[in-house]
């Protein structure tokens, strides 16, 4: 059975991404793409006309995952089911604990290595910033419900506080890696009162 051109292109930007996990741009191979995929080189150029395109486009899809860092409708019902402020502020907090996990601090380092990479590369640069208007339309729509219900703060530029959210998140970085002039438990006490301060509603 043929694959559709719809598989086709995903299939190469899967096995794109799969390169670069592993090898890092450095090994990646545009003969180790087409023999993943069983397609001749010409799918590349017609999916995505350059071999920089395929590159640039599998880094901002690996950009785009770090983002959903959640299960994004989980989240959605979850807002949707708090029934108090304090509820919804403890889920808030929830969220913040699961940036605990070894998987949250892996895609925290993919999200910085790829913004690294789009400083110097514009067609990388416009990936990623596409990929941050569809997560701040998406988070502002899932937590919109919050602030009709008086739990945010009224006047507050939700998709603007998402990119804030997902910018002091990366940052988490900082105290990650190497000596870090600060305790990761201040710096996640800081990051509690910065966000919540700034989201929540006064009662």
């Amino acid at each position: 059975m043929a694959r559709s051109v719809t598989d086709t292109r995903a299939a190469l930007l899967e096995a794109a991404i799969d390169i670069i996990e592993k090898s890092g741009e450095s090994g990646f191979r545009i003969d180790a793409v087409l023999a993943r995929v069983g397609v001749a080189s010409t799918a590349i150029y017609h999916h995505f006309g350059s071999r920089d395109d395929l590159v640039d486009s599998a880094n901002a899809e690996r950009y785009r995952r770090t983002l959903y860092v959640i299960n994004f409708p989980a989240l959605v019902a979850a807002i949707s089911n708090c029934r108090s402020k304090a509820e919804f502020e403890k889920l808030l907090r929830a969220e913040f604990a699961a940036a605990e996990s070894s998987e949250s601090k892996a895609r925290r380092r993919t999200r910085m290595s790829v913004l690294g990479s789009a400083v110097t590369r514009p067609s990388l640069a416009a990936k990623v910033s596409e990929a941050n208007a569809t997560y701040a339309r998406e988070m502002a729509a899932a937590f919109r419900v919050a602030q009709e219900r008086g739990w945010l703060r009224p006047g507050l530029d939700l998709e603007a506080a998402a990119m804030w959210q997902v910018g002091q998140a990366t940052g988490r970085l900082m105290v990650e890696i190497g000596e870090s002039p600060c305790d990761l438990a201040a710096w996640k006490e800081v990051e509690a009162i910065a966000v919540l301060g700034m989201v929540l509603a006064d009662d």
